[in-house]
C-alpha cells in the first residue's frame, strides 16, 4: 500500500491520530506497569559441582550422567573431553566415571566449567538452552533460545 493510498484511506475514514488520546508518560507508565518483575538472581542457571571419591588408584564422578543430562549432551562426548584434559584413562559404568588416577575436585570442576562455557552456554544469551550440531568437518552450537549459531572447535579433538 502506497502513500497515497494512505492519504486517500486517511481522508475517506476520517482517521484522527492517536496522540490525542495518549500521553507518552501514560503509555511509558503503562508500558512500565505490564513488564514483568526483574529478577534478583544474576544466573539462574548454576554449572553443578562434581560428587567425586577418590581412591588410591581411581576418582568416580558420582553425578556424571545427571550433569550429562543437565547439559543435554551425550556422556560420550563430556568422557572425551575429561580423560583427554586430564590426562587419565577411563570408562563410563553406569551413571558414573571412572578415571583410572587420582583428581582433585578442583581440577574437574574447573574442567565442566569450562566445558560448560564452551560448549553448552549461548555466547550471545547466555542460556544454556543449546545443541551441539556437526555440519561437514565443523561443530555448531545453536542456541534453541534465541536462534544464534556460533562455530566452536572439535570438542573430541581440542
Amino acid at each position: 500500500m502506497g502513500f497515497s493510498a494512505l492519504l486517500t484511506l486517511k481522508s475517506r475514514y476520517k482517521l484522527k491520530p492517536m496522540v490525542d488520546k495518549y500521553d507518552y508518560k501514560q503509555l511509558l507508565q503503562r508500558l512500565m506497569n505490564n513488564l514483568p518483575e526483574k529478577s534478583t538472581k544474576s544466573d539462574w542457571f548454576e554449572v553443578p559441582h562434581v560428587q567425586l571419591s577418590v581412591t588410591r588408584k581411581r576418582s568416580e564422578i558420582e553425578n556424571f550422567k545427571e550433569i550429562c543430562d543437565l547439559f543435554q549432551r551425550e556422556p560420550q562426548q563430556l568422557y572425551l573431553y575429561l580423560t583427554k584434559r586430564l590426562g587419565a584413562a577411563g570408562t563410563i559404568e553406569g551413571n558414573k566415571l571412572v578415571l583410572n588416577n587420582q583428581v582433585s575436585q578442583e581440577q574437574v570442576d574447573a574442567l565442566i566449567k569450562k566445558y560448560y562455557e564452551e560448549y553448552v552456554r549461548c555466547p550471545v544469551c547466555g542460556r544454556p538452552d543449546t545443541v551441539l550440531e556437526k555440519r561437514g568437518r565443523l561443530y555448531f552450537l545453536k542456541c534453541l533460545a534465541c536462534g544464534a549459531e556460533t562455530p566452536v572447535k572439535n570438542p573430541l579433538k581440542s
